[in-house]
């Protein structure tokens, strides 16, 4: 099952189940469904926001340019070829650990879809605010190694 989520440093922001291959489409759609009224969760201003991604072909495809040039909030910039901080990872990886630590497996999709709802919306808001408030040093220590690996 591939899903699709944002985060914030409020909280999670919603979480899409996707049917099928990830494409510009589908990544344009769940962007249009999930990303604004994420923000109006939390009451965040866009116009003083930033949304971060990585560099994937899904995110860079020219749709998909071309909503975030109508947006408010800033898209960061991601170099290509550089080491992967986007905090979100961590997220995944904890949802790994979370679903692999149930002691049945799952009955079927539904159920596996349940199970990765009910971890999302409880992920610790101060796990979060940990990884964004990690940005800074994560940036340093990416400068220092000159765009190398770092330990994150």
């Amino acid at each position: 099952m591939m899903v699709w989520g944002c985060i914030t440093f409020f909280g999670p922001g919603d979480l899409s189940r996707i049917t099928g291959t990830l494409n510009s489409d589908l990544y344009l759609d769940a962007l249009q469904e999930y990303v604004l009224s994420s923000f109006d969760w939390y009451n965040m201003n866009p116009a003083t926001s930033s949304f971060q991604q990585d560099n994937s072909r899904v995110h860079t495809a020219n749709i998909v340019k071309e909503w975030f040039n109508k947006q408010e909030f800033t898209v960061l910039e991601w170099p290509f070829n550089s080491p992967d901080l986007n905090i979100i990872e961590h997220i995944w990886r904890y949802m790994k650990q979370r679903l692999g630590a149930y002691r049945q497996p799952p009955q079927n999709i539904a159920d596996l879809w349940e199970r990765v709802q009910d971890i999302w919306t409880t992920i610790p808001l101060n796990f979060l605010q940990k990884l964004y408030e990690s940005m800074p040093s994560r940036m340093d220590a990416l400068l220092r190694s000159r765009g190398g690996q770092i330990n994150y």
